[in-house]
């Protein structure tokens, strides 16, 4: 008796998108069928990419000619795209940047997010927004209150600090390992980056800066911490005060190991 062909369905349709997706990871994936799809499956792929994308487990960007698709994990984000273009601007200083400049910060994907990127920096404070004419030029916040030496952004008078960042309300002496481990991942997966700064590990984390220095050294020592340089001549006062001194280097960023 011959075999009876198996049945392609909605479930294995979604089955072979979240493989594709997962194995292209930050690449994203351009189209899930081809000419030589039969239509029945095309359908099923059509309705089984639209549920993925209407729950959020798959993410569309519309970059180039066709859009590009990525499982939620691996998309870019206006968040990643707002770090790029903050560091773009930082390089820059002191030139006043169009919107249209912050495009070449950009990965190609991560283009379609520049207005929402901008947004996002703005609303924080990390970018200002000045008027050129009847046109709109932006400058790195932090350059530009170190350039004036004793403004802030918001315009209040204030001396450069040189104590250490605050860890936030609640600081607490104690040290917890998964506190500080679950801290790190949620910066990395806020920035996109696996380097972190120390600084922010500090505000996240919730720990004393001198206890979260000493755990960081401990756990370098025992091969699951990472130490970075970063930019030294861009970190400000806050920033640097949080950096953990080793043989004579001062580290500004941090990667934690599995």
């Amino acid at each position: 008796m011959p075999s009876r062909k198996s049945t392609f369905t909605a479930e294995i349709a979604r089955s072979r998108i979240s493989e594709k997706l997962r194995k292209a990871g930050v690449k994203g994936v351009l189209g899930f069928v081809t000419a030589k799809t039969p239509s029945g499956q095309r359908t099923l792929y059509e309705r089984a990419l639209g549920e993925m994308m209407a729950s959020g487990s798959v993410a569309r960007i519309s970059a180039g000619a066709k859009p590009r698709y990525f499982a939620s994990e691996f998309a870019p984000s206006a968040e990643c795209a707002a770090v790029k273009m903050e560091q773009y601007a930082a390089l820059k200083h002191p030139v006043l940047l169009a919107q249209t400049a912050f495009r070449k910060a950009l990965a190609a994907v991560e283009k379609p997010l520049l207005a929402e990127a901008l947004q996002l920096l703005l609303s924080q404070v990390r970018l200002l927004k000045l008027n050129s004419g009847r046109a709109y030029v932006y400058a790195h916040t932090e350059s530009v209150r170190k350039m004036l030496g004793s403004a802030t952004a918001d315009g209040k008078s204030a001396n450069v600090e040189s104590h250490p960042p605050p860890a936030g309300p609640g600081a607490t002496r104690v040290v917890e390992p998964r506190r500080i481990r679950d801290a790190y991942l949620s910066l990395v997966k806020r920035t996109g980056f696996p380097d972190v700064e120390i600084a922010a590990l500090l505000r996240e984390s919730g720990v004393e800066l001198a206890g979260l220095k000493k755990w960081l050294l401990d756990e370098h020592g025992r091969g699951r911490v990472d130490f970075y340089l970063g930019d030294w001549s861009l970190a400000t006062d806050r920033e640097r005060a949080a950096a953990v001194e080793l043989r004579d280097q001062q580290y500004l960023l941090v990667r934690l190991e599995n």
